[in-house]
């Protein structure tokens, strides 16, 4: 019997999904952040716990695989459970089944910001591990950002795209993808990985850099030389 797992059960709503009534890339994320929140929440480490040490959880890299795509989803249930830390990262995983059969696999690297002294700090936690194995061959590496992308577009982030921490949030990365890069949902997506370099913030503008191969997508948003995210989409 594995410890510290967290089961939770989603609703999908009709904005959750894309036109031909797939799960939005976004939306992988979205459940994946609110069941990492939720436990967090259960094991006292959760938002409102944190905030009052002037400590925030920010997620630096998402790693999903698609094992299988559901069309029409109505509910799915998420398993979730964190794993061994290293040394400022704490890495979590979730697993999204929908009929009791695993459909997503996402990596998360949390690390742990500590917003009055304005830099990554460390924690020591009483409850956090579980002897859950990971459902990843290996550790989900930083991918090697591709400062040779072509400007494809600029964005101003708007009310809507930010969450409690000021920020714009992470699940809106995939949105941008979607919007700017992604034009065939003939091409199934097999696995994406992506990385939040910096926060930003309301009204912040971005350029965003892209370039579609045949069987990968490079995605990058720069605010002014600072890379803000870079993405990987795999085919």
């Amino acid at each position: 019997m594995y410890t510290n797992t967290f089961e939770e059960t989603f609703r999908i709503t009709t904005n959750m999904v894309d036109e031909e009534d797939n799960l939005k890339l976004s939306s992988i994320l979205d459940i994946a952040q609110n069941i990492a929140g939720d436990h967090a929440t259960e094991l006292k480490i959760g938002f409102s716990d944190f905030i009052k040490q002037d400590l925030i959880w920010v997620l630096v890299r998402n790693k999903v695989e698609i094992v299988k795509e559901v069309n029409d989803p109505k509910i799915v249930k998420a398993l979730t459970y964190p794993l061994t830390p290293r040394f400022i990262e704490y890495p979590r995983e979730v697993l999204i089944y929908i009929n009791e059969e695993l459909v997503y696999k996402v990596h998360q690297v949390w690390c742990i910001y500590n917003i009055k002294d304005n830099k990554v700090a460390t924690y020591k936690f009483d409850n956090y591990v579980s002897n859950h194995p990971s459902m990843f061959e290996g550790r989900a590496k930083k991918l090697l950002t591709n400062n040779d992308l072509k400007l494809i577009n600029t964005f101003k982030v708007p009310y809507t795209y930010c969450d409690h921490n000021k920020h714009m949030n992470n699940t809106h990365y995939l949105d941008l993808y979607l919007d700017n890069l992604f034009v065939n949902n003939k091409i199934k997506v097999k696995s994406f990985q992506i990385e939040y370099l910096k926060q930003c913030y309301l009204f912040d503008n971005l350029e965003i850099y892209g370039e579609a191969k045949e069987n990968c997508h490079q995605l990058l948003g720069k605010k002014g030389l600072d890379n803000i995210f870079y993405l990987e989409v795999y085919f």
